[in-house]
């Protein structure tokens, strides 16, 4: 814009400076040499100071229109190479944030592996069923938020699979013959297919934690089967307060394979 101004400026300045000089030109010619000039020497004069006018107009037009178009060509360049700039620090940026949140997931995925291989240091030379579950909970309550929890194993010899209480942790229930079948309740669901599940919104009154102060309900539970060769030997319950900060599958996924080999041991189905 400020290019286009300036070479109006510059066209308005010079047809001025035509008309003047052509102007003063006639007026010489009229009044200070009629004897001396003839007609046609006046007419070749006047052509030649046009033709030197013309081409000066056209000569400085020609630079202005050079200079805008490589003021243009610049301006352009410039903008590219600025757009080019900021796509390559966007692909940075985002290259730099793909490698944070795989630095954290490998951050996360070493330290669950710590604290499962804990779980299995804690429980690795215990032989009988039901206090191998007892140090099983006691042992997860060591590295996990949990308050509450359940183990329940396979009944052997049922035709049908069927899961009961074996151990619990911080968990009062009269009923201890308390069981399910596969795909009854949450648990059941759980053993039938075979997948972890973590509620953040457990049903009112499904779990309750008591204690001497008196009594409330955990917000999260998490429920994990143990599955060995296709088979769900067990189903844990582990309430807690706080939503849990690890990846729940990920915890699953190192749990089975670092435990599965010694609860079906344990468990027989």
């Amino acid at each position: 814009m400020q290019q286009t101004d300036k070479r109006k400026s510059i066209t308005v300045v010079l047809i001025l400076y035509l008309i003047i000089s052509v102007l003063f030109g006639l007026s010489a010619f009229k009044y200070l040499a009629p004897k001396f000039i003839t007609p046609h020497t006046e007419i070749g004069i006047f052509a030649l100071l046009s033709i030197a006018v013309a081409l000066y107009v056209v000569f400085n037009l020609k630079k202005v229109a050079v200079k805008h178009v490589y003021s243009t060509s610049d301006t352009k360049q410039d903008s590219i190479a600025e757009r080019d700039r900021k796509e390559h620090e966007q692909q940075e940026l985002e290259q730099q944030e793909k490698e944070l949140k795989r630095r954290k997931l490998e951050q996360d995925r070493q330290e669950l592996n710590a604290k499962i291989t804990e779980i299995y240091e804690l429980t690795k030379d215990v032989t009988e069923t039901e206090k191998y579950f007892d140090q099983l909970l006691i042992s997860i309550s060591k590295v996990v938020p949990m308050v509450q929890g359940v183990a329940y194993t396979a009944r052997p010899g049922d035709p049908d699979p069927s899961y009961a209480i074996q151990s619990t942790y911080a968990f009062y229930t009269t009923d201890t013959s308390r069981s399910f079948a596969l795909g009854e309740g949450i648990p059941g669901q759980v053993a039938k297919d075979k997948k972890i599940l973590c509620l953040d919104q457990v049903p009112e009154g499904y779990i309750t934690v008591v204690s001497g102060l008196g009594s409330s309900s955990p917000h999260y539970l998490i429920v994990a089967p143990i599955i060995h060769d296709g088979k769900t030997l067990a189903v844990l319950e582990m309430a807690m307060f706080e939503k849990p900060t690890f990846d729940i599958n990920e915890f699953h996924k190192q749990f089975t394979e670092k435990l599965s080999d010694k609860i079906s041991t344990l468990v027989k189905i």
